[in-house]
């Protein structure tokens, strides 16, 4: 078992684990009849990938990881009314794997940091809409307390079993960045007419391009940090590959993102003008930015100037 460990953390085992979700995403997605039963084989596969890790693996990375891009595997939205079936036997084999894992590896939960802050936070999402009247308040009341819980769980769980680096956290965003712009391109492929500019794009989890936009703003800094931590061709990549999010924030026309990544850009000008060791490069990179996003909104005034 502690022969397979160093797979644990293994940048192509991720890159597969990408793979096959975007496949669980995509054959739903463009197979809107018989989405079900595809949804539910791929999913399955996941879930059973991440009970086995949490079996065989001392630490738990990969799971963390098939966690965060799992919710970008739905064609379709949900709502607590259409959640699957099969997510009911999923979750409790997970929880049992959890468990199951604390048992043979021997590891005990850890008090993490910020968990106090954590705890305020979900009370307030549970409770929020305490004073607002709408139908089913107690069941969603309900629904928000149990996702809740896990999420904390969750947090505990992998604060204590997962051995990892800033570095490594960075690979996963960027890997959660590559699916989500991989599958607005699909969208694009399938709906050319609406594909730029158009606030309607929907990916399944993506109710419109606002979601898409804020999540890609999200991951966007991981990505720049990978490339100040790499050199020559795969800093230049990441760099590449930093743009091309830039570009898509902009072409999902939402408003609100582009100016939180303006402002974002300034704050970041401002923290890495104090580092000797990123000043320049970093600095650099961020000058390109603006000259990029300029060229980008400029073309697209001329090109559709309404």
């Amino acid at each position: 078992m502690y022969a397979l460990e160093k797979y644990s953390n293994n940048k192509y085992v991720k890159i597969g684990i990408l793979v096959l979700i975007f496949l669980g995403w995509l054959i739903p997605y463009i197979n809107k009849e018989n989405y079900l039963i595809f949804e539910i084989i791929f999913q399955f596969i996941i879930g059973i990938m991440a009970s086995i890790f949490l079996l065989i693996f001392k630490n738990t990375f990969l799971v963390l990881e098939i966690i965060l891009l799992f919710p970008f595997m739905f064609s379709r939205g949900l709502t607590l009314y259409t959640i699957p079936i099969h997510l009911y036997i999923l979750v409790p084999l997970l929880v049992i794997s959890f468990v199951l894992h604390l048992v043979i590896f021997k590891q005990k939960l850890k008090k993490p940091l910020f968990l106090i802050g954590l705890i305020l936070m979900l009370v307030s999402v549970v409770f929020g809409g305490s004073l607002v009247g709408y139908e089913d308040k107690l069941t969603k009341m309900l629904m928000l307390f149990l996702v809740c819980s896990l999420l904390l769980f969750l947090y505990i769980f992998f604060s204590s079993t997962t051995n990892t680096t800033f570095y490594d956290l960075s690979f996963s965003m960027l890997l959660l960045g590559i699916l989500i712009i991989s599958q607005l391109f699909v969208y694009g492929i399938i709906n050319p007419n609406s594909f730029l500019l158009n606030k309607g794009i929907e990916t399944g989890w993506a109710s419109n391009s606002n979601n898409i936009a804020m999540m890609l703003l999200f991951t966007f800094p991981f990505t720049f940090y990978l490339g100040l931590k790499n050199i020559k061709f795969k800093r230049y990549l990441y760099y590449v590959f930093s743009y091309l999010t830039i570009f898509v924030i902009i072409i999902t026309y939402s408003r609100g993102a582009i100016f939180s990544g303006l402002i974002s850009f300034v704050a970041m000008l401002i923290t890495l003008s104090f580092f000797k060791e990123t000043k320049r490069s970093a600095l650099c990179y961020l000058g390109y930015c603006f000259a990029f996003i300029f060229v980008v909104l400029l073309g697209i005034y001329i090109v559709s100037p309404q």
